[in-house]
């Protein structure tokens, strides 16, 4: 995530930042101190799991202290959908053009978080040649 300052800094330039998330249990927790940067990567201790929304709020600190927590920031997690079943393939009547069709995927694995939107249909012809 990233962000920008707020309009007022009291005439103090901002030293860092403290960054903390809500875990979807409107209790925040602290998991960055000291950031120096206007932006942030969760590190790999902070448990992400896909179908929770998250909300992050940040804090400037200056030679006075820490500022009023900033407005929240949500996400929903999300996760990589499972792969689709193989699609089924038939030519056109005038044998010009091919139609592939598919299932769509509809389990619960593939919509956590986030739906899919869409699809990236691949063909490799006899040639070896990959076309999308």
């Amino acid at each position: 995530m990233t962000w920008s300052d707020g309009a007022n800094n009291n005439g103090s330039p901002v030293i860092d930042y403290r960054i903390s998330y809500d875990q979807s249990q409107s209790v925040y927790v602290v998991i960055g101190v000291g950031v120096l940067a206007k932006s942030f990567v969760t590190p790999s201790n902070v448990m992400i799991g896909p179908g929770k929304t998250y909300k992050f709020v940040v804090e400037a600190r200056n030679v006075v202290g820490y500022s009023v927590v900033s407005a929240e920031h949500s996400i929903l997690a999300s996760t990589i959908p499972n792969k689709p079943l193989p699609p089924v393939t038939s030519p056109t009547a005038a044998e010009i053009n091919l139609i592939v069709d598919w299932l769509p995927l509809t389990d619960a694995i593939s919509e956590i978080g986030s739906p899919i939107t869409y699809y990236t249909i691949w063909i490799l012809q006899a040639d070896g040649v990959t076309w999308t």
